[in-house]
C-alpha cells in the first residue's frame, strides 16, 4: 500500500493534487486545472 501511495504522489497527477492542496491560485497560474482535482 505504501508503494502505491508513493507512486501516485510521484506521478504527474499526484504532483497536481499536492500543488492544489498547497496553493490553488498558484497551481492554476501554472496551468493546472483545479476543478477535476477538487471532486
Amino acid at each position: 500500500m505504501e508503494i502505491t501511495g508513493y507512486r501516485i504522489q510521484d506521478s504527474r497527477f499526484g504532483r497536481a493534487l499536492i500543488a492544489i492542496r498547497e496553493d490553488e491560485i498558484a497551481a492554476e497560474c501554472n496551468g493546472i486545472n483545479i476543478f477535476p482535482g477538487k471532486c
